[in-house]
């Protein structure tokens, strides 16, 4: 089993921590048998898994998918904002990329993802009731930092569950600069790297504070553990989208 190098503890937003009951199955079962250990609703269509950058997301949504059988898409393919301030090389990166992240202030930086995000929300709203609305459509894994609390709790669809991940700034800090290769990078490459560190905290805290208003459920993660158990905390805490969007007069 791949290591991810991180860590979880589950959390609902009306409750304390508590401790993760181990997947039953093995990773031989069947289908069957881990829909009926993780007891997903039949129903269950559509799964989306939202977060900050770096948190995790994409290979926790491609191994829930995988071992699903669903289809994994993305919010990145659905639109792309300026993006992640490194490449590796020899790539470079992009004049404009640089641009974003030299001239604008943190605050500046946050409202800029905010914005992009919820212009392409009409994308991400129409691929989720695709899902669990249609009959053919098959069943789907939807992941991106694009899924905001609000605007995902605005949706009413039964047949889709949706769960966030977070996790603490020195975490989210130390996986970007493995990432971009920080420690090899020069001055200006590094202070484009640390303005995207100071975005992606900025988002999280913001993040939290939705989900803790909206009492939307999340997921820690930490240092130690596998993309597994990450995805195990995520099929157990994700909740129906099934809260009643406030009613226009």
């Amino acid at each position: 089993m791949t290591q991810c190098g991180i860590g979880m503890r589950p959390h609902l937003a009306r409750g304390p921590a508590r401790s993760l009951p181990r997947i039953k199955a093995s990773n031989n079962c069947s289908m069957a048998n881990y829909w009926r250990d993780y007891d997903l609703d039949q129903n269950l269509k559509c799964i989306l898994v939202g977060g900050t950058s770096n948190v995790g997301k994409t290979s926790v949504a491609k191994h829930i998918a995988n071992r699903l059988g669903w289809t994994h898409v993305s919010t990145d393919s659905l639109a792309r904002h300026p993006g992640r301030p490194w490449k590796a090389k020899p790539e470079s990166v992009p004049e404009h990329v640089v641009e974003h992240y030299s001239t604008l202030r943190t605050d500046e930086l946050m409202k800029s993802v905010l914005t992009h995000y919820r212009n392409i929300w009409p994308l991400a709203e129409a691929l989720t009731e695709k899902y669990a609305q249609g009959a053919d459509a098959g069943r789907l894994v939807l992941e991106g930092s694009a899924l905001w609390p609000e605007l995902v709790a605005s949706l009413y669809q039964p047949s889709a569950a949706a769960v966030w991940l977070t996790a603490s700034d020195d975490l989210l800090k130390a996986r970007i600069y493995q990432e971009s290769q920080y420690e090899q990078a020069d001055p200006p490459a590094r202070a484009l790297i640390d303005k995207f560190v100071g975005r992606t905290h900025r988002f999280n805290v913001a993040m939290m504070e939705d989900l803790r208003r909206l009492e939307l459920p999340w997921v820690v993660v930490d240092r130690d553990s596998t993309i597994q158990a990450v995805a195990d905390a995520c099929l157990r805490e994700m909740r129906p989208l099934t809260k009643a969007p406030p009613r226009i007069c």
